[in-house]
């Protein structure tokens, strides 16, 4: 199951069109979710995006306490007291992302689904938990990523590479692909955060 996931992630994510393949998916969902989005940066939600992925994973596969607090976190800034983002919204945004994975992930089938149900369910069914929880960060005053999040998935990509030298070339190569166009959205979102605190001088 693990391993499945794994592989189609990194599949999608070397895709240079599954983030916004997603989300024109997840905006057409329902008015309510175009209206919640209506005023978003959408590079900054596909660079977090990226990183909630990872951590989606790395929650589900480890149980990892980093990942548990990353996701909590995202979840109570999302919740009554951030974003304000209904709880059922989570399950459109599943439905369109499981339907993004078939329609990017070439090697796709019912069981690389289920995978991904399975594993996005968990970290979903903990978000919720936290829709009452007060985000540690007020909202509108969330950095894109925190630099010990940043560390932390640098982390886990170290791992994943290390992991991906037994396996064949060309899942080799999707796993430096998926890595090189998340640093892109990471570094693009970087640099347009630093612009907008430059201009606030």
């Amino acid at each position: 199951m693990q391993a499945k996931f794994r592989s189609s992630l990194l599949r999608c994510l070397s895709n240079i069109h599954f983030l916004e393949r997603f989300y024109d998916t997840f905006m057409a969902s329902s008015p309510e979710v175009r209206n919640a989005f209506a005023h978003s940066d959408m590079e900054r939600q596909m660079a977090m995006l990226n990183a909630s992925l990872y951590q989606l994973m790395n929650l589900y596969e480890k149980r990892d306490d980093k990942a548990r607090a990353f996701i909590q976190e995202l979840g109570a800034s999302h919740g009554k007291h951030g974003h304000q983002i209904p709880p059922a919204l989570y399950d459109l945004w599943l439905d369109s992302l499981l339907k993004t994975v078939e329609e990017c992930d070439a090697q796709y089938d019912a069981s690389i689904g289920q995978a991904w149900r399975e594993v996005m369910s968990y970290g979903i069914g903990l978000m919720k938990s936290n829709w009452d929880a007060q985000p540690k960060t007020p909202r509108g005053a969330e950095p894109a990523i925190a630099p010990e999040e940043i560390q932390h998935l640098a982390d886990r990509l170290k791992e994943l590479s290390q992991e991906a030298s037994h396996r064949s070339d060309l899942e080799r190569d999707s796993e430096a692909s998926a890595f090189q166009f998340g640093q892109y959205r990471a570094y693009l979102h970087a640099s347009q955060v630093v612009h907008e605190l430059l201009n606030k001088k």
